[in-house]
Order: C-alpha cells, then structure tokens, then sequence
C-alpha cells in the first residue's frame, strides 16, 4: 500500500504541473470515492485524419515544414537583383543681411532653399552565384528533412490511434469473457460448499474454488481497467480535450485580457484564427485505408 499511495502522489503531482493546479484544487476536482472509470460503449472518431491533425507534435512539425518551404524562396530571391530606391532632401539658406548676422528665417523655407536628390541602388551579387545556388540546396534538403520528420509524426500518431483502439476493443471482449466466467465461478463456490456441507467433498475443493473466484474477479477488474486505459490511450493519440475548445479561444480570457493589454494581438488570439491560412498547407499527407477508417470503435482494428 505504501508504494502505491507513493505512485498516486506522483502522478497527481505530474497532473498538477500540467493542468497548472494546486493539489488541492486538484483534489477537490476529483472527489469521490476512487474508482475504475467507466469507458463509454463506443469510441466516436469521426475521420481519423483530420483529428491527428489536433495533436500539438502533428501541428509543431506541419508548421515547421511550411517554414523551412518558404525559406527555400528566400534563398531563392538572392539569385535575382536587388534594386533599392535612395532619397536624400534638406533645406539651406547662405542668405546673409550683412557680415556677422545671422541668416533671416524667413530665408530658409524659401523655394531657393530646398534641395533633394533621388537615386538607384542596384545589387547583383552574380559573382557568388556558387555560393546562393548551394544555400538553395540547403535550404530545400532542410525541408525535405522537414517533410520527412512530419511524415514520421503522423505515421507516429496513426499508430498510437492504432495501439489505443485494440487495447480498447481487446479488454472489451476480454472482460465480456471473464465476466461470465466470474459468474460460472461463482456458481461452482456454490456448488462446492453444498456438497462440503453434505460431507460429498472436503474443504479443499471450496478453497480451491474460492481461489479461482478470486483470481477471475481479479483478472475481470484489470480487464475493465484496460478498457479505460485503451479508451484514455486512443482519446490522447487523437489530441483528446478539443471538445472542450470547441468555438472557445484556446487560452483562457485572464490571459488572453493581460496580454491585449500589453500588445495589440488583433485577432490572433481569437478562435478561428487560422481559417483562411496557410494552416492546410501539408494537410493529408498520406492517402489509404486509414481515411476509409469507421466513424466508430464499434468496427475492428485497420490492421485487421
């Protein structure tokens, strides 16, 4: 018991630190006598592909393949001039009324005493050609790092998706089993106590039943506790808590007001910022049976 009130400490602790809560805060949130959570009878998906791309690692790589891709035309614009466009204006006056004597003010902001010149700068730096070309090459061998690593990413999140769904649908069947064996179970406890009081066996076969009770409600517990994990597994793979920001800004109003007050965010800050954006650039990267997946944890694994 020690060592588990220990893990539970940890792991409210871990809980705190990332909900930003105190553990009592923490606590009160979740009274109530502890639990097996009770899983839901089926896990709504929806198309898979789209809800990886609500993973925060999903999203981070998109992002910075989009980056190191417009990089690749930054580079790009080295090949070609530069023209900059100088201009210099100033006023004078060498009007004086007589030695010693300042000019006249009324002398400065004439016509005669306005200048100003106007000109081109033009930058073609056709010598280092070798050395932009190479830095092109760069540049696009970064981003294709890029793509690579996002590709990895969501092959990644497809196979939590995977992983979550058959522990899901595994445990299920597993606990359907075991409770009609816990309930057979039951009935030979009943059984071998009626023959051990009639004197037809001795207690050892009830021990002996009792013990595979025990061990079959034991097995039935861990078989519904990895329902709920397989269900928190495949809710977590899939970026779990977006119905909770559903039409809502992502960060909380306090903030969201502090930092307005500090700089003008605009509509950066709002809900629906990224509609409009090149947010889609390297949405769906991969076509296959996972877009066919069903709406529902009901059907099997894609694997099967």
């Amino acid at each position: 018991m020690p060592q588990l009130e220990d893990s539970l400490r940890r792991t409210t602790a871990a809980l705190c630190v990332l909900l930003g809560q105190t553990p009592s805060v923490l606590e009160k949130n979740l009274g109530g006598s502890p639990s097996v959570p009770s899983a839901p009878a089926e896990i709504a998906l929806g198309i898979p592909a789209d809800l990886l791309q609500r993973r925060p690692d999903v999203r981070r790589a998109e992002r910075t393949a989009a980056a190191l891709s417009a990089q690749i035309g930054v580079a790009t614009a080295d090949l070609y001039p530069a023209v900059t466009i100088k201009g210099l204006t100033s006023f004078h006056t060498s009007t004086f009324q007589s030695p010693g004597r300042s000019p006249g003010a009324h002398n400065f902001f004439d016509a005669n005493s306005f200048e100003g010149f106007v000109g081109l700068d033009v930058n073609w730096p056709i010598l280092n050609y070798g050395r932009i070309r190479n830095n092109i090459r760069v540049n696009d061998a970064r981003f294709q790092q890029a793509v690579v690593a996002y590709q990895n990413t969501v092959l990644q999140a497809a196979a939590d998706v995977e992983t979550g769904l058959s522990s899901f649908l595994r445990n299920r069947e597993r606990a359907a089993f075991l409770s009609e064996s816990v309930v057979a179970a039951q009935r030979t406890v009943e059984l071998s106590l009626i023959q051990y009081r009639q004197g037809a066996v001795d207690f050892l076969r009830v021990n002996q039943a009792q013990v595979d009770l025990v061990e079959r409600q034991n097995s039935l517990v861990v078989a519904r506790a990895g329902v709920a994990q397989g269900a928190i597994e495949t809710y977590r793979a899939l970026g779990g808590g977006w119905e909770t920001r559903i039409g809502k800004e992502f960060l909380p109003r306090e903030t969201i007001a502090e930092m307005r007050a500090r700089t003008d965010w605009g509509a950066v800050l709002s809900p629906d910022y990224e509609k409009g954006t090149d947010f889609g650039l390297f949405r769906r990267p991969a076509e296959g049976p996972r877009d066919a997946a069903p709406d529902t944890a009901r059907a099997k694994p894609v694997h099967e």
